[in-house]
């Protein structure tokens, strides 16, 4: 199997129980969890090693020096952040990481090849993801307990936000998600639930 072929049902097949173990340390703690995929010689994948990151970013750990780095997955600490970032899209273009899959705490996860993503569609995603975080800041800023919220505040205090409130904010914010995705469609992007 290689780093292009690899899509969502062979990362959820190889790796379902670890993703689920990943989740749960990043509802505990807050912080991202993830491992690089790595490619046997036989063609079997195989996870490079669990590294825990901060609230925004993962630091992977290499192969075994007879494995190829095919890949990498990581769990977002938001509900319904299964969506890369931009920077987990630039950094799929900049280091040729081949398969990248982000995964949210309500178990949906999302697997795209970002190799060959020109700079132009990078900054339509990334202008697509500003939307979409003006959306869910808009909508949360409606409720009194979050009315002083800022972009800023979003991102650092995302975790006293309600569930239910944070949900039914991302709810109406699913034609800005839609419109990321469609973005994503021509590079081999796939969504499941692990």
């Amino acid at each position: 199997m290689s780093q292009g072929n690899i899509k969502c049902d062979d990362v959820k097949a190889a790796f379902g129980d670890r993703i689920k173990h990943m989740m749960n340390l990043t509802i505990a703690s807050g912080l991202e969890y993830g491992f690089t995929i790595c490619e046997k010689k036989d063609g079997n994948i195989v996870e490079g090693g669990l590294c825990a990151g901060d609230r925004c970013s993962v630091d992977y750990q290499e192969c075994e020096s007879d494995q190829k780095d095919v890949g990498r997955i990581h769990v977002h600490p938001h509900i319904y952040s299964f969506l890369p970032s931009s920077s987990d899209v630039a950094n799929g273009m900049r280091y040729q990481q081949g398969v990248k899959c982000v995964v949210d705490t309500k178990t949906n996860m999302s697997c795209g090849n970002y190799n060959n993503i020109s700079t132009e569609k990078l900054n339509e995603y990334s202008l697509a993801g500003e939307k979409h975080d003006i959306c869910l800041l808009t909508e949360l800023q409606k409720q009194p307990a979050y009315a002083t919220f800022n972009l800023e505040a979003l991102g650092e205090h995302w975790a006293t936000i309600q569930p239910q409130v944070f949900d039914s904010a991302m709810r109406k914010c699913l034609p800005k998600t839609k419109e990321m995705r469609d973005i994503l469609q021509p590079y081999e992007y796939c969504e499941t639930k692990v």
